[in-house]
């Protein structure tokens, strides 16, 4: 659990701005509005990635209630319980990392990895390989540090295949890969690749090492085996222009790696050769070669550029004065028995003061100090089989490994319990000033681990996100999946579809109905999950834009089938019956639409279809219905149709606006349908704005004309406790009868919001008659 204090601002940066009118009051300054209650306090906040703050309009106090608002990765929005007295939302929590291995498989063809790397001690990260016998490409990426890789092999352009890839090196965002046949290209993690051309006119067998100076603009060096089996080594002094000459003298072998320090250079050949140029590869010299001229493999430096180690077949060549003498060593801990004499040794880094290496059979072993003199042995779950060909660490520590078996093995790298801040999903207890971190799958990506999106109203469940591990034909990713938290337990709910995300967006009075989306292809179609008596739930259920569709008989790797299915869902009524959602040009309906769960009947708001639109929010019944339209706002009613947002503020309301003053639309309104809020933004100089809008006397005067009580009764049907929700704390009476008009209840009130505990009744259908100001209106219960 986790306490943030309270600050009270009435003035400066968050001062309210009072009332435009008595009926729409708008903040001085930058906010937020995200939930309202019935009595009209809000929670909103002030810019992206900060706290979230309760304003209370009548007095102008905002109090910072702590937490984080959605920006910058983080996802997710607050909101707030009837009663006012809970708050959903995200914070930064620090959790206990999963520190056992994951395997992640690609399906289809045999790949064999040949290197792996993470760019400047990011998350961002590249594996390469080829598919053996086959003049195929092969590139994955991270963005997580290795817990979920993608392919990355429709993005490279080029007029033929030229063979798969040897070596990847990485900059900032960048990278460049060399390989078989001439394969020489460059690009970004998440961006496409182009070939090089601007190369000497050579026949190139296949490039082996590739090394640049993370510096603008990037000076570095690629090389390999020419077709007649002799070496060569060009360079560039510009990556971006990527034009290489030829100028080298002095290679003693064909370079199987190359490295840097500082601005000097270090390679190791096939035939035993460690050398280094100080001219940016023009000129090399020998520092070392090997006995017997068997072949060194990789090379790597330390960050001072004072350790390096050289792996060869059977043994390592360690220096401790930068490069300039070596000794061999052999990789064997210390009264261990072991022999590591046949194997071969393919890559190398240094991480944590230590060197790490990896080669055949499984091995990997990690020194217990820069001078490499001893080691022990990591286990991994490489079968002695096969051979670890590249290891790599990501910037949050997470140790991935790559080889012979086409898989990547992830973990993280500490032994030790490790705990990283992510951002997760939490409640706000509003009395005790008092978050609480709600539970999590131990899985995230980047930062974020879980986000809230909905708050039931009695405050029971929160619905929203969870990353979530999924294994699919032996290839395990990170995927977000729909998820509530019922009294703080985490029910994951899972996703229709392998590898694609859903989320729940809106959840009814007491949880029992969520809604939210379902990706498939693209679109996000519509999607309801239901809870059952024993308190879990169903799986989705996706909206289809006619009755009886059979899911089973759909093609869903269609375009067409996405036309059945209604867009994204976006909200849902106190009682659950009625739920709003957005148009979608590639789904079923491009007008915002309404759907009657007890009909099972679409109806839809306005005529001109749109692609950025949809409903937002509604009352209970649904007979008040608010959405957007790109960036501005509507109000809709059976009576008046839909109206533009500031247009009604105008007409209806009566409430003449500043021209400066632009209502962009509307996040929530309270649960008794008073009260209305969201943002704006001043024509002038863009600068923002919340508001809060009181409709009291618009229903008021729209009920003195048809006769009827403003009222809120859910949820419908109800077990234990009944709430009706007024516009006010007038006096008003309430009556349950039962069908054969016997009085079974009965409750005089003064307060806008109102619950009547039905737990000891017979199940059945009552009547709930509310009568206020001389006027009186029914309820079928």
């Amino acid at each position: 659990m986790m306490r943030q204090f309270k600050m009270f601002l009435t003035c400066g940066l968050l001062a309210a701005g009072g009332a435009v009118s008595a009926q729409v009051e708008i903040t001085e300054t930058p906010f937020s509005p995200y939930g309202v209650t019935n009595e009209g306090v809000i929670v909103g906040t002030t810019t992206a990635n900060a706290p979230f703050y309760l304003w209370f309009p009548e007095t102008g106090e905002m109090r910072e209630i702590g937490g984080v608002s959605a920006g910058n990765g983080i996802g997710g929005n607050a909101n707030i319980s009837d009663d006012g007295k809970w708050i959903s939302a995200a914070l930064y929590d620090s959790l206990l990392m999963p520190q056992a291995w994951d395997t992640i498989q690609f399906p289809g063809e045999e790949i064999l990895f040949t290197d792996l790397i993470f760019l400047q001690g990011l998350d961002y990260g590249l594996a390469a390989g080829k598919i053996p016998g086959k003049d195929t490409v092969v590139m994955k990426s991270t963005v997580s540090g290795g817990l979920n890789w993608s392919s990355m092999e429709g993005n490279f352009a080029f007029s033929e295949h030229k063979g798969g890839f040897n070596v990847v090196a990485g900059l900032t965002y960048m990278g460049a890969a060399g390989g078989d046949n001439g394969a020489l290209y460059m690009g970004s993690v998440s961006g496409s690749w182009r070939s090089i051309d601007s190369v000497p006119d050579m026949e190139v067998a296949a490039y082996r090492a590739v090394d640049f100076i993370e510096q603008m603009p990037f000076p570095g060096l690629v090389a390999g085996e020419l077709a007649d089996g002799s070496p060569f080594l060009w360079r560039t002094m510009n990556l971006v222009a990527s034009s290489f000459d030829s100028v080298s003298t002095g290679l003693a072998g064909v370079p199987q790696d190359i490295c840097h320090a500082g601005s000097t250079f270090y390679l190791v050949t096939d035939n035993g050769h460690i050398q280094k140029s100080v001219d940016t590869g023009s000129t090399w010299v020998d520092l070392y070669a090997t006995e017997d001229a068997s072949g060194l493999n990789q090379i790597a430096f330390d960050e001072e550029g004072v350790h390096a180690l050289a792996l060869g077949h059977g043994a390592v060549y360690a220096s401790a004065d930068s490069g300039n003498t070596w000794q061999r060593k052999v990789v064997v801990g210390s009264g261990s028995g072991m022999t590591t004499d046949s194997v071969v040794w393919h890559d190398v880094i240094w991480v944590d003061g230590t060197f790490l290496v990896a080669g055949s059979k499984g091995n990997l072993w990690q020194s217990t100090d820069a001078r490499a003199e001893d080691w022990y042995r990591l286990e991994t779950p490489v079968s002695k089989n096969e051979d670890i060909l590249a290891v790599a660490i990501s910037g949050s520590g997470y140790l991935n490994l790559a080889g012979t078996d086409g898989r990547i093995y992830v973990r993280l790298f500490s032994e030790e319990p490790v705990y990283e801040l992510k951002v997760v999903t939490g409640i706000y207890d509003v009395e005790a000033d008092v978050w609480e971190s709600l539970p999590t799958t131990g899985f995230s990506m980047g930062t974020v681990s879980g986000a809230a999106f909905a708050l039931s109203g009695d405050g029971s469940t929160v619905g929203g996100g969870v990353y979530a591990q999924e294994n699919n034909d032996g290839r395990s990713t990170i995927n977000l999946h729909a998820a509530v938290w019922v009294k703080g337990e985490l029910i994951d709910l899972g996703s229709l579809f392998p590898t694609r995300s859903s989320r729940v967006n809106a959840l009814s009075y007491d949880g029992s109905v969520a809604v939210g989306h379902q990706d498939k292809m693209g679109p996000w179609l519509g999607a309801i999950w239901l809870r059952n008596e024993d308190g879990t739930y169903g799986p989705a259920q996706l909206l289809f834009a006619k009755k009886d569709v059979e899911s089973d008989s759909l093609d869903w790797d269609s375009w067409e089938t996405m036309t059945k299915v209604a867009g994204m869902a976006k909200t849902v009524s106190s009682d659950g019956k009625w739920i709003g959602g957005m148009a979608d040009l590639l789904t079923a309906f491009q007008l915002p639409w309404l759907y009657n769960r007890e009909t099972e009947e679409f109806s839809f708001i306005g005529e001109e279809e749109c692609s950025n639109c949809g409903v937002s929010l509604m009352n209970n019944d649904a007979t008040i219905v608010m959405g957007w339209n790109g960036t501005t706002g509507w109000i809709w009613t059976p009576a008046e149709g839909k109206m533009e947002l500031n247009v009604f503020v105008k007409e209806k309301l009566g409430v003449t606006l500043d021209d400066d003053i632009f209502l962009v639309g509307v996040t929530d309104m309270s649960p008794n349908g008073r009260y209305i809020c969201g943002g704006g933004y001043y024509r002038s100089d863009g600068r923002t704005f919340g508001y809060r809008i009181d409709l009291k006397e618009w229903l008021d005067a729209a009920n003195e004309e048809s006769g009827r009580i403003e009222a809120a009764v859910y949820p419908n049907p109800v077990s234990t406790e009944l709430h009706v929700d007024l516009l006010d704390d007038s006096p008003a009476m309430m009556r349950l009868y039962d069908l054969s008009g016997r009085l079974v209840m009965e409750k005089q009130t003064r307060s806008a919001s109102n619950v009547l505990n039905v737990e000891s009744l017979n199940e059945g259908v009552y009547l709930l008659q509310v009568t206020l100001d001389g006027k009186s209106r029914a309820f079928k219960v």
